[in-house]
């Protein structure tokens, strides 16, 4: 069951975050954060990076250029 909760906690925090439904062009993102997520324990905060660091969270559609922080 802990890679079922694992696998919806990324997808509804990404679509939050993304302020949008998910696509399938967001699968592989998603893979990658479940990847990170285990290889430093399921660290919360690592969930936030792979987020923020993301390119469909940098990347806005219709936007040139990245968020600037």
């Amino acid at each position: 069951r802990r890679d079922e909760f694992i696998d919806n906690l990324c997808r509804k925090l990404f679509s939050y975050a993304l302020g949008r439904q998910l696509m399938l062009s967001d699968d592989p993102a998603i893979a990658t954060m479940k990847g990170e997520l285990k290889k430093t324990d399921y660290r919360f905060s690592t969930l936030v990076e792979s987020i923020v660091t993301s390119r469909q969270f940098r990347y806005q559609r219709g936007r040139d250029t990245p968020i600037e922080n």
